[in-house]
């Protein structure tokens, strides 16, 4: 008798079973299907070692696609970690700007800079995009002006004259911004 896994497998890949059947029990009726004619004429034993090989083939199919499944449970993993890492990361970013980043805001420019130095504001001022930081008289000067910055870069200065008048501190030429919008792009580049 043919197994049940074997017949599952000829249903599975549309093999006639009455063809198997009869061909392992030794009856050849004529009216059981279309593929009779082609598997008729091989013996028993042939035709067990041919469905014993596809066996063979699907099972070691069906081991090579656990492996790759393996692999890719272990990439999908990794790449969880990292989303849940750089989740964790833009919420906690989130966080500080929606509880605390607006703090800055409300922070005289004095007690915001109040632990750098000079030289410090100087290299600051320069990263940030002031021309020449040198030029302010004192410290408290370029405080303010960073400050000014600041506001500028996350969208606080609405009007058009503040915005030139920080684009003029900042080196860029405002004449060639048509408009608003523009200025207020480049002022975030920086």
């Amino acid at each position: 008798m043919i197994s049940n896994y074997i017949k599952k497998l000829c249903l599975k890949y549309n093999i006639f079973t009455g063809i198997i059947m009869g061909g392992i029990m030794g009856t050849n009726n004529s009216s059981e299907g279309a593929y009779e004619s082609e598997d008729a004429e091989k013996p028993n034993s042939q035709l067990l070692e041919e469905i014993q090989e596809g066996v063979n083939q699907h099972e070691q199919e069906l081991k090579k696609k656990q492996g790759d499944d393996e692999d890719m449970k272990v990439k999908i993993e990794a790449i969880k970690q990292d989303i849940e890492t750089k989740t964790g990361e833009l919420e906690s970013k989130l966080s500080i700007l929606q509880n605390g980043g607006g703090r800055w805001r409300k922070t005289s420019p004095n007690s915001l800079f109040k632990l750098y130095d000079r030289k410090s504001l100087n290299s600051l001022g320069l990263k940030w995009g002031l021309k020449n930081p040198k030029s302010y008289r004192h410290k408290k000067d370029l405080a303010v002006a960073l400050k000014l910055l600041m506001h500028a870069k996350h969208g606080d200065v609405k009007t058009r004259k503040g915005l030139n008048q920080i684009a003029g501190s900042c080196n860029i030429n405002y004449r060639k911004y048509k408009t608003k919008r523009g200025l207020e792009r480049k002022l975030r580049k920086i």
